[in-house]
């Protein structure tokens, strides 16, 4: 019989506590060390089975007011009581690591899952987007589609100063917005320490030959933030909430759509006096 290990964890201060056997909760442990905390958060038991026969392929979510059902049948099954702040993970033993942290991908789906059903909750959202920090000390979020170049644009800027490359959490602070790290990385060589800064702006990116940043309307911001928005499919009161929060997000800062070219120097110039002109 394995041993029950457990490691806290605080992502935009919301405080996990994942329990389950130690190879699990040791390589959770290492992947996403700069998150670790000795925190008493919502508690995440982990058991890893074996093959799910009988389970759907297809990722699906059942509602049930403060419970929701996360499965896929390929990588895990997910029940989450909110009322309870209590949540159980069962892993299927032949699924494949994620290549980036070296996780189960089970454990890794489930986790952003679960963060991505907290934050909409606790006031904020999880975002499909990257995110640097400029030299004010203020951060970016740049927006857009699969391809649209937010691994590439944040590439462009030094290492230390992108925040993530793939989903990363806005949440209102007072008067003012805060954009959180979170060690779901993307294409990153190294996992994102675990930091935050005031939201500036946000970038729209459109690939072009020039640099040009044009300001967008609070309704065609909105356009182009929903689809960013990460939530489990079917998590309808999530999707409620969050719809409010972005809705006050295109209100109180300003969007650009930014034409960015690949000259590295001239789009960190370029996004820098963007956001110094609109700050104005």
């Amino acid at each position: 019989m394995s041993t029950t290990h457990a490691v806290g964890l605080r992502i935009a201060d919301v405080a996990l506590t994942v329990s389950g056997p130690e190879y699990v909760t040791a390589r959770l442990a290492a992947a996403w060390s700069s998150f670790v905390a000795p925190v008493e958060g919502l508690r995440i038991d982990v058991l890893q089975c074996g093959a799910a026969n009988t389970m759907p392929r297809a990722p699906s979510a059942l509602r049930d007011h403060d419970r929701l059902v996360l499965r896929d049948g390929a990588l895990m099954e997910l029940r989450l009581d909110l009322h309870a702040a209590h949540a159980h993970v069962r892993l299927w033993s032949h699924a494949a690591d994620d290549r980036r942290s070296g996780l189960p991908m089970g454990l890794h789906n489930a986790l952003s899952s679960l963060l991505a059903t907290l934050l909409a909750r606790a006031g904020g959202m999880l975002l499909h987007a990257s995110s640097v920090q400029l030299t004010s000390g203020d951060a970016v979020l740049f927006l857009g589609p699969s391809g649209a170049g937010k691994s590439t644009i944040a590439a462009m800027f030094p290492r230390d100063a992108v925040l993530n490359d793939e989903l990363v959490a806005v949440r209102p602070a007072g008067t003012s917005w805060r954009v959180h790290s979170t060690p779901l990385s993307g294409t990153l060589e190294l996992l994102p320490l675990r930091t935050s800064a005031p939201l500036a702006a946000a970038l729209v990116l459109e690939k072009a030959e020039d640099i040009t940043a044009s300001l967008l309307s609070p309704r065609d911001a909105l356009r182009a933030l929903l689809p960013a928005i990460a939530l489990p499919q079917g998590d309808e009161e999530g999707e409620m909430t969050a719809f409010d929060f972005a809705s006050r997000l295109v209100r109180e800062r300003p969007f650009l759509r930014l034409r960015f070219s690949r000259d590295a120097t001239a789009v960190r110039l370029g996004v820098e006096r963007a956001v110094q002109e609109v700050g104005r």
